[in-house]
Order: C-alpha cells, then structure tokens, then sequence
C-alpha cells in the first residue's frame, strides 16, 4: 500500500510547475512518510485483531452448539429443584410449620408432578417443548418466589403449582432430548441427565452455603428462581419445534412395539427402586450399621450423587461405541456389585460400594427414556410415561424397603436391590435403538 501512494506522490510532483513548489512537497512527503506507514501498520495489526476476534467468536458459537444450550435446561431443572429442598428447612422454620404440615406440602408437590408428567404427552404435541417449557420455567419461577412469602394457608397451592411447573419442565425438556437424538442419530440422553445432576449437585451445595451465611430463605429463592429463567431463555434457543419429527405409526405397528415398550417400563421401574433407594437409605444405613457421624454417613450419599453425575457423562463413549444395551448391562451389574460391597461390615469397601452403586445405576434412566422414544419414533406419550413409571417407581419402591426393613432388618433390604440390577443387566437388550438420524425435508422452528 505504501508503494501506491508512494507512486501516485511521484506523478502529483512531476505535474506541479516550479522547482522550489516541488521542493517543498517532496520535503513534506518525506517527513509524513514516517506517519503514514505507521498508520498503515496500526491500521494492519487493528485488521489482524478484528480476524482473530472473529475465528474465537466462531469457535464459541460453535461450542455453544445446540446440545449444549439444551443441557443447559435440563442443568437449570436440577439446580431449581435442589435449591428448594436445600432451603425445606429453613422454610419450615420461616411459615412456623410442623411435620405433618411439610408432609402434607411434599405430598402436595409430588401429586402436581405427576399430574403435569402424565398430561405433558398431548400438552407437548399440541404446542411444542419449547413453549411448554418456558410457561414451566416461569411457573416454577413464581413458586420459588411465593414460597416464603405467602401465608400458611396458600402455601399448599403453591406447592401443588410448583410440582405441576416441575412435572412438566422435567416430561417437556426429555421430549426435547429425544428429538435430538433423532436428528442427529447419537446419544444424548446420558449428557443431558448428567448436567441435570450437576445442577442438583450445585443447586444444593449453594443451598448449603447461602444457609451458614445466613442469606434469607425468601432472598435465596428469589435469586434462583432469576438465574433460571436467564440460563433456560438462552436454552430454549436451541430447542426446535419436533412436532414435524414425531411418528406417525399404524396401530398394528406401534401394538407390535407395545411388548418393548412394556419391558422397559418394568427395567426403568427397577432402575428407579435401586436409585431411589439410596436416596432414601443409604446414609441411614452408614450411620446405624456402621455407628459412624451424621456428616460422615452424608458423606457416603455424596459419594453416591458425584459417582452417579460422572457416570452418565462417562458413559457417553461406552453408549456411542458399543451401544446402548452393553452400557446398560456393565451398569446393572457395577450396581449389583456396588449394593453387595455397601453391606459388607467394612466401611472403607461401604464406601466404594457407593461409587460403584451411583456409576452403575446411572445409566438406567437415560437409556429407557431413549430407547422408549425410538421405539415409538419419538412418541411424547411414550416418552412421559416412562418418566412416570420412573417417578413412580422412585418413590413407591424406596417405601416398600423400608417396610421390608422395619421386619427383616435394614441391611436385607438393601440386600434385595441385588436382584432387580440383575435384572436390568439381563434383559438390557431390550434398550437397543437405532443410531440413524431423522432428517425431516423441512424442520421448522418454535
């Protein structure tokens, strides 16, 4: 660029009369030639950033590609759902309600839930995941905020509000995730449920602390229910209307399927008893059989929780490499074997059992939620009540152990979950899907 203009100041001298005028032009040519080149070399490096800036900006878009904006949604569910419960205490404490209140208010969330999980199948094919997810959100939003603000007597609509925005974010969201695994022929189930679990794991952890600070219950809330709605307004960007993917089946084909179907209900059913169990007993287990702290015997079910997030993310390359039905039958069998060592009377071999419990057992859910959706082409209906099935499973299946333990002793009961892993590592076939990509002519938008 110099050498143009340097070119075009010699034809501009050689065209003015007279020596002295051509004198003085080339003097000053010659000193603002030095600031010339300087501008062009500043104007070359501000080039140069302006390319550099666009190739990391393009890398970040393509980080930020639409699997990960929909884990994102799925993290923010698991974060919402944990903040609460971290606070349960504190709430009790703030609306002066007793035991059988909080009873009363669980059950309450828990019947809203599966009211929304059941009826989120037609809710979802009539208006799509997405807006069913964000009317969610800001219902779940909501509730987080009147929960410590409303009176006593309001208090169980809210709770019933919130199981309703829960059970239909959680049913909505996994319609999603189906979808994209339809389109893109890999498994994401297992990605997006192992955020979910890292947003319950942070969900709780920041519950814990805004406690011993003494951060206020309704403050806390408020603050969480605004985090969510930022994280899932930029999640819900990535989500695309599937109601052009859902199948469209005859009868006599979806009844074909309908045997599959019901075999993976009664695995994801196991799956859930052997989970939810742990939730429910093993760190009363650590604390009465092996006479350990409270702390320490939390300890051995946050073992379980982190064990269980690292596998469904780990699991991602054993899914994609050998397929979904060998996955789920190392996992049923690391879960036998993880539910044997935590019985032992040795706490140290206890507490590797719990690590094997939570990695094994990780990779039920994911897989029968995908292995339901592509066995009836992405049905929603399909896809919410294997969710339901789960719910269920999770909470009627913890309680019938606890009645087995209250006769026979806890430590038979936990015994017992041996043989529904084992039944899940036997009949995994049964989650075997296709890995083809649905490619429709014309995908829309929501």
């Amino acid at each position: 660029m110099c050498a143009r203009y340097e070119e075009e100041w010699t034809a501009y001298l050689l065209d003015v009369p007279g020596n002295r005028r051509r004198l003085a032009l080339a003097i000053g040519y010659v000193v603002c030639l030095p600031s010339l080149r300087s501008a062009l070399q500043a104007r070359k490096r501000t080039q140069e950033r302006s390319a550099d800036a666009d190739q990391v900006s393009s890398r970040l878009i393509s980080f930020v590609r639409p699997e990960f904006r929909t884990a994102l949604v799925f993290a923010a569910s698991g974060f919402a759902q944990a903040s609460f419960f971290s606070r349960l205490p504190g709430l009790r404490d703030l609306l002066f309600i007793d035991l059988g209140g909080v009873g009363v208010a669980l059950a309450a969330l828990g019947v809203g839930t599966m009211i929304s999980i059941v009826l989120a199948g037609p809710i979802c094919r009539r208006y799509g995941t997405r807006h069913v997810v964000g009317a969610s959100v800001v219902t779940m939003g909501v509730t987080l905020t009147c929960s410590a603000w409303v009176p006593v007597g309001l208090f169980l609509a809210v709770m019933l509000c919130q199981g309703l925005a829960t059970g239909a974010w959680q049913a909505s969201m996994n319609i999603q995730g189906v979808m994209v695994e339809r389109r893109t022929g890999r498994h994401w189930m297992l990605v997006f449920h192992g955020w979910w679990t890292i947003g319950s794991v942070a969900g709780a952890g920041l519950g814990v602390v805004a406690a011993r600070s003494g951060l206020g219950v309704a403050a806390h809330l408020t603050g969480i229910a605004l985090v969510c709605v930022v994280a899932c307004s930029v999640g819900l960007t990535a989500f695309r209307d599937e109601r052009s993917l859902y199948g469209s089946g005859t009868a006599s084909g979806r009844k074909s399927r309908f045997r599959g179907l019901g075999l993976i209900a009664a695995l994801i059913a196991m799956g859930a008893t052997v989970e939810g169990a742990a939730g429910d007993w093993l760190a009363i287990y650590l604390d009465d059989y092996h006479g350990i702290s409270h702390a320490s015997a939390s300890a051995g079910y946050a073992q379980f929780i982190v064990a269980f997030a690292i596998g469904q993310l780990g699991a991602v390359y054993l899914y994609r490499t050998f397929g979904a039905a060998a996955a789920v039958r190392a996992g049923g069998i690391l879960a036998a074997l993880g539910v044997v060592l935590v019985v032992t009377p040795y706490l140290p071999i206890a507490f590797v059992g719990s690590w094997m419990w939570g990695l094994g057992i990780s990779v039920v859910l994911p897989a029968a939620l995908s292995a339901a959706g592509q066995k009836f082409d992405g049905s929603s209906n399909a896809v919410t009540a294997m969710l339901a099935v789960g719910f269920g499973g999770g909470v009627v299946g913890p309680i019938l152990l606890g009645a087995i333990g209250t006769s026979a002793g806890l430590r038979f009961a936990i015994l017992i979950l041996v043989l529904p892993a084992c039944a899940i590592a036997l009949f995994a076939p049964a989650f075997r899907t296709r890995s083809t990509p649905h490619s429709p002519s014309k995908p829309a938008t929501a």
